[in-house]
């Protein structure tokens, strides 16, 4: 009679822990990615499409332009295919701010926004009035949202190794962008 009672008890808890699919998406939403990676396959998991604002802005960027200068759309393609976009929020729930960076499916133009030996440019971009603006330029191996604030935004660090060298910088919000905070450099051993 025990082993009934315990088999039973059991297979109450293990039906309370089991949850389908669709429970287990209303429960746990999926987390924002915060770390990106020149090297990361895929660059990112749920790819948002480039708002019209922010395709404005990269137009703007100078070494867009010299990309484009030498690597023209072909008809009908449009300046978004060579960006991947990634949904983060920096300050609060509501907003749909934005980190970018190029897509690597692009093949050679990839290298107007990428060393060959990984070091790549991260646009980050904040919604203000429902309007992006450019808050963050950065290269690096990777790009990593934080979760310290200042001014009421998170945190960003970039990082790259050269030579025997790891350099990461920090960058905090200023009230309108981002700006270095630190720069650190140690060996590697």
């Amino acid at each position: 009679m025990r082993a009934i009672v315990r088999l039973v008890s059991v297979c109450v808890i293990l039906s309370a822990a089991v949850t389908t699919p669709a429970q287990s998406a209303k429960q746990n939403p999926p987390r924002e990615r915060t770390q990106f990676s020149t090297g990361d396959d895929p660059r990112v998991d749920r790819p948002v499409p480039l708002p019209d604002d922010v395709i404005q802005i990269l137009q703007q960027d100078e070494q867009v332009k010299s990309c484009l200068t030498d690597n023209q759309l072909e008809p009908g393609e449009n300046l978004s295919s060579w960006f991947l976009a990634s949904q983060i929020s920096l300050a609060s729930e509501d907003e749909r701010d934005l980190v970018v960076m190029p897509n690597e499916s692009r093949g050679p133009t990839i290298l107007c926004f990428q060393s060959v030996e990984g070091i790549g440019w991260f646009w980050v971009f904040r919604e203000r009035n429902h309007r992006y603006e450019l808050a963050l330029k950065a290269a690096g191996l990777g790009l990593r949202v934080l979760k310290s604030k200042h001014k009421g935004h998170r945190d960003v660090e970039t990082g790259a190794t050269i030579a025997r060298y790891v350099t990461t910088y920090t960058y905090c919000f200023d009230g309108t962008r981002y700006a270095e905070f630190k720069r650190t450099v140690s060996e590697v051993r």
